[in-house]
């Protein structure tokens, strides 16, 4: 995946590119304006999108590099989510890993505290888990607020 792939939903400054086409839902629910309460059924077309190809990623472009203090990212509860950090788009350094929690549903996750990572491409995709990796909204923060817009 490139920055020059395919834009698949839009807010503001950022951009949402993909390496596939979700089994249901739509990309614009990693955007939305509010994290929808925990528990949200996955399958809710409006507030979610599913990936059955554990090779499937989205790549997040915030408009430009941040320093990056906090993370909140809303996904299926039983699997593993991958996020990876990069400046320019191709080469992805170090990841942050969330793993799966108890419940159904869609759950939020949070970084640990002391996260900090400079970047200004989101790699974001399911790492281990059932059939169905199910994404949500993610909400990506610096020291001044948040940097996806809302």
């Amino acid at each position: 995946m490139t920055p020059a792939e395919k834009v698949v939903a839009t807010r503001g400054n950022v951009k949402v590119r993909a390496n596939f086409t979700p089994s249901s839902g739509k990309f614009s629910a990693l955007l939305v304006d509010l994290i929808p309460p925990d528990g949200t059924a996955f399958m809710d077309l409006n507030l979610a999108f599913a990936c059955t190809d554990p090779a499937g990623r989205v790549m997040i472009d915030l408009g430009q590099s941040f320093a990056l203090t906090r993370i909140t990212f809303q996904a299926d509860n039983n699997d593993t989510y991958v996020i990876e950090f990069s400046q320019d788009g191709r080469q992805f350094g170090e990841a942050q890993l969330f793993a799966p929690v108890g419940l159904s549903g869609l759950r939020t996750r949070e970084t640990p505290a002391g996260f900090n990572r400079q970047a200004r491409y989101l790699r974001v995709g399911g790492s281990v888990g059932d059939a169905t990796f199910a994404m949500g909204a993610l909400e990506a923060y610096t020291t001044a607020g948040s940097v996806i817009r809302r």
